[in-house]
């Protein structure tokens, strides 16, 4: 055998695919069990799990490099230009995969989530989630598809992972402005009972321990909003009244035209009440 022209066409191969490739996908590339086992044997690759390998002179890190191997693996025969373009159409890592994945943490259940619209094989220590996903709720993260931050943490909440590391996924999430809070509250809501936390904002907030953040400075204004209206509605109202009533006056043609707009001096009022502290 040529093995400078067989390593030639397997790195070809594996260039496509974070430095990785599966057996299944060697043997479509003209390299069978023989040209891996000397590959391995001269340290020109080393097989990370499930029959996936990865080349040496892969820059993959190795926390994206053992996600994409599982990802790889529920298809062992599919090269991954063969898979679907868009993320949320094929196997995507999630639950605590995709948390890890963002550096979002810690979490401590062992293995791999993937969330598929379809059935899939799951090789060993691989848990298939069988879910259809929207667009918005699927994404890439270092090569890899994965679920998007705001359907991961539904998902663990779903899942019944312990609140207080959905908290910390959370609190790693808001830092970053991954996640709206005002639309993940609204996610959540139905699983209350069920997943057993309180649904209500201000209990919410403190159950997920997203109000404390360790300064407003560290959220973004949309999240910045969307905590106040959780832990103080009622003095965002007030607020958005005083504003309103501002723009009634004689002088203040440049608030009516913004007070015309209902939920343009909502957000105001919730930034101000915000950014004042006056929700704490």
């Amino acid at each position: 055998m040529d093995w400078e022209s067989s390593f030639y066409d397997l790195s070809v191969t594996a260039a496509r695919q974070l430095g990785l490739v599966t057996r299944a996908q060697a043997e479509r590339a003209g390299v069978g069990a023989a040209g891996l086992d000397r590959f391995q044997e001269t340290g020109m690759l080393w097989e990370l799990d499930w029959s996936v390998y990865q080349l040496a002179s892969s820059p993959t890190d190795p926390t994206s490099a053992y996600a994409y191997a599982a990802w790889l693996a529920v298809e062992p025969d599919r090269f991954a230009w063969e898979r679907p373009v868009e993320a949320h159409r094929g196997a995507v890592l999630s639950h605590e995969s995709a948390a890890r994945l963002f550096g979002l943490g810690p979490v401590s259940v062992a293995g791999v989530d993937i969330t598929a619209p379809e059935s899939l094989q799951a090789p060993r220590a691989v848990r298939i989630h069988h879910t259809p996903l929207a667009a918005h709720e699927a994404t890439i993260q270092g090569g890899v598809p994965v679920t998007a931050p705001q359907r991961t943490l539904v998902d663990l909440v779903r899942s019944g992972t312990s609140h207080d590391e959905v908290a910390a996924v959370l609190d790693g999430a808001l830092r970053r402005d991954l996640v709206d809070l005002a639309a993940l509250h609204t996610e959540l809501v139905p699983l209350a009972n069920r997943c057993g936390f309180p649904a209500e904002g201000p209990l919410f907030a403190e159950h997920f321990r997203a109000d404390r953040v360790a300064a407003r400075s560290e959220l973004s204004p949309r999240n910045v909003r969307a905590l106040a209206e959780l832990r103080a509605p009622a003095r965002v109202t007030r607020v958005t009244a005083l504003l309103r009533r501002l723009g009634e006056g004689d002088d203040a043609a440049d608030l009516a035209a913004i007070s015309a707009d209902p939920e343009l001096v909502r957000a105001i009022a919730a930034e101000i009440v915000g950014r004042s502290g006056a929700d704490a």
